[in-house]
């Protein structure tokens, strides 16, 4: 969750640079809250919701419907955890072992809106990436924010990705001078068709007696993704 805070934490300090431009709506900066809900052999290997954040930052191409950016998001779609003690000769200090599933999304993005109205539909095409990690740390449950000591990436694996999605963004604020931010809604969609990629699941780690065994699964990444959050237009 540290990975996803400091994500969604730099996200937030660009929205809010975003917010102060005074200058012609060219540009957009989003931060939403994601679900992820894999689908065919990936939701039946995973059958986990993920649950993350991601961003967007797109440039309109002169006074065209026409937009062009980036988008990124993390999501985290299983988490196992333990209580250990902390070593073999140190029997009577316990930690927290946990183990989470991640997926990072990345994707140039070319999208369709309207310039103008406080109702703006989009469609979007994406192609990009997904990356798939399985990390296992060690945290001291003592503090509240569950301080890491040590961690340890037990899988890691890549995967060509592209899919289309939708939104509508909803006006909530217009400054009153012409090219002051506008702050919008933004609520969308999308499917994205992953390429295989070996990833754990919840079945992937084994215990018997001392020892810890790891497994994998190999499949498409396909994945539909459902957001909502906030678009700063500048």
């Amino acid at each position: 969750m540290n990975t996803l805070r400091k994500g969604l934490t730099a996200c937030l300090i660009v929205v809010i640079s975003a917010s102060l431009a005074h200058s012609q709506e060219k540009f957009q900066v989003s931060c939403n809250f994601s679900l992820g809900f894999p689908q065919a052999e990936f939701k039946y290997n995973a059958d986990r919701l993920g649950v993350g954040g991601s961003g967007v930052f797109t440039y309109r191409i002169a006074k065209s419907p026409v937009l062009v950016g980036t988008s990124f998001s993390i999501m985290v779609y299983g988490t196992e955890s333990r209580a250990e003690p902390f070593s073999e000769t140190i029997q009577d200090v316990w930690v927290d072992v946990r183990t989470r599933n991640y997926l990072l999304t990345g994707y140039f993005l070319l999208r369709i809106q309207p310039r103008e109205g406080p109702l703006r539909p989009y469609v979007d095409g994406l192609i990009g990436f997904n990356h798939l990690w399985t990390e296992t740390g060690v945290y001291d449950p003592e503090w509240v924010e569950h301080n890491k000591i040590a961690s340890n990436v037990q899988i890691s694996d890549w995967a060509l990705s592209g899919g289309f999605g939708g939104g509508v963004m909803f006006q909530l604020y217009a400054g009153p001078e012409k090219g002051l931010s506008r702050l919008y809604l933004d609520v969308g969609v999308r499917y994205l068709r992953g390429g295989e990629a070996v990833y754990m699941t919840r079945n992937s780690l084994q215990y018997e007696e001392d020892n810890i065994y790891y497994t994998a699964d190999r499949s498409r990444t396909d994945i539909v993704t459902t957001y909502i959050g906030f678009v700063f237009a500048f």
